[in-house]
């Protein structure tokens, strides 16, 4: 460490810049620009209603400027590409989503979050061109484990974007990010309801 050549009060000065932006690297720094006030939720994921998956973890999403923050760790999925997406409802229970009077695992969920009326799209396209919850895909290792995190520049925490008591749904396939209504990602896997902490 080289020594700073620094008279009295200027040297505490300097190193007290220095231990700050220490601290704010170590804690992992990206201050969104609301600091203390940032809001956080989370979705505690299981196996949906009407079905035995071995799927669980936790998706946290924190408030910053402009959108939110998503980090997930979820275990017990088979390796590979796996549809991730926020859904209208506000509970993973079986329902009859199509009629046929078989309830569908986490069929309660209803379909992806789409108060703008946007077709289903990429997590990087504009706000109409995806729905508010398309958030893509997440891998999982050999090991069935996918941990991650990214912005998304849709969802919010208020208003028609709002992803507070909607569900978290992680699917069996890989989201095409093309196929109407919802990316042909295959069965629900794990679900679990928003809610702010």
């Amino acid at each position: 460490m080289s020594k700073l050549l620094l008279p009295g009060r200027l040297a505490v000065s300097a190193l007290a810049v220095v231990s700050l932006s220490a601290c704010g690297a170590l804690s992992g720094g990206g201050d969104p620009g609301l600091g203390d006030q940032a809001r956080s939720a989370t979705a505690q994921l299981s196996s949906p209603g009407g079905a035995s998956t071995g799927v669980s973890g936790t998706v946290r999403f924190t408030e910053i400027e402009g959108g939110v923050y998503l980090s997930y760790e979820i275990t017990g999925l088979d390796p590979g590409e796996h549809g991730f997406h926020v859904h209208e409802g506000a509970s993973c229970a079986a329902a009859d989503t199509d009629g046929d009077g078989t309830p569908e695992a986490g069929g309660a969920a209803g379909g992806h979050f789409d108060p703008l009326g946007s077709p289903h799209g990429a997590p990087s396209a504009e706000p109409d061109a995806r729905h508010a919850g398309d958030l893509g895909n997440i891998t999982a290792d050999a090991d069935g484990l996918a941990v991650g995190g990214r912005e998304d520049r849709v969802l919010t925490f208020d208003g028609a974007t709002g992803l507070i008591g909607h569900t978290m749904m992680v699917h069996s396939g890989r989201d095409d990010l093309t196929s109407q209504p919802s990316g042909d990602a295959g069965s629900r896997v794990g679900c679990g309801v928003i809610t702010l902490q």
